[in-house]
C-alpha cells in the first residue's frame, strides 16, 4: 500500500480499488456516503409510496421523479448491499491479510493446520469405510452358520415340544421371544 500511483496502477480494479485497500479515511468516507445515499432513497422511497407527496414530487428535478418505487426498492438494496460488503468480515480479513505480515503469517499457519487436519479426517474416514465393508464381508460369511444354528433351534425346539406334549399328555408349545428370535431371522 506504499507505492502509491505506480501500484495503484498494477492492482486489477485500478486506482479506486488501491485507495480502498490502502486508505481507512476514504473507506470511511465511502461508508458515510453510502449511509446518506441510503437515508436519501428510503426517504425518497417512503415518499413515492405515499399518494399525499405530490407537491414534494413536484418540486423534485425531473430526473428523479422518473424513477419508480420498483427502481427505488433495487438501489435501496444495490446501496445496503454495498455498505454491508464495506463493512463486512470478509473485507476486514482481505486488508487484514494486505496490511499485516503477522495476520498473515496466523493465517498460513491456521490453514496449514487446518490442511493437516482435513488429511487425517480423510484418513480416518478411509478407515471406517474399511473396517464396514470388512463387517459386511464377515456378515455375509457368518450367514450359512445362522442359518445352520436357527436350523438346529428349530429342530430343538420341536424335540422339546414333543417330549413335554409326551409327559403331559398335551400338546405343548414354546412361547415367547425364543420364538421371536426364530421367526425373525428370516430363514
Amino acid at each position: 500500500c506504499s507505492g502509491g500511483m505506480q501500484e495503484a496502477q498494477t492492482w486489477p480494479h485500478g486506482v479506486a480499488a488501491h485507495r480502498l485497500a490502502c486508505d481507512g479515511e476514504y473507506r470511511m468516507r465511502l461508508l458515510d456516503d453510502l449511509e446518506e445515499l441510503r437515508a436519501f432513497i428510503v426517504q425518497r422511497y417512503i415518499d413515492a409510496k405515499s399518494s399525499g407527496s405530490d407537491l414534494l414530487t413536484a418540486a423534485l428535478p425531473e430526473s428523479i421523479q422518473a424513477v419508480d418505487v420498483g427502481s427505488l426498492r433495487r438501489m435501496l438494496e444495490a446501496t445496503e448491499a454495498a455498505s454491508a460488503a464495506l463493512k463486512g468480515e470478509r473485507l476486514r480479513q482481505l486488508l487484514m491479510l494486505a496490511g499485516s505480515q503477522r495476520f498473515l503469517e496466523r493465517m498460513t499457519t491456521a490453514l496449514e493446520r487446518k490442511a493437516g487436519q482435513e488429511a487425517k479426517l480423510l484418513t480416518a474416514a478411509k478407515e471406517v469405510e474399511a473396517r464396514r465393508n470388512e463387517a459386511k464381508l464377515q456378515l455375509m460369511a457368518l450367514a450359512p452358520k445362522v442359518a445352520e444354528l436357527v436350523g438346529r433351534t428349530r429342530l430343538c425346539k420341536a424335540s422339546v415340544e414333543q417330549g413335554l406334549s409326551v409327559m403331559l399328555r398335551r400338546r405343548v408349545n414354546v412361547l415367547g421371544e425364543f420364538n421371536n428370535v426364530i421367526s425373525h431371522t428370516g430363514l
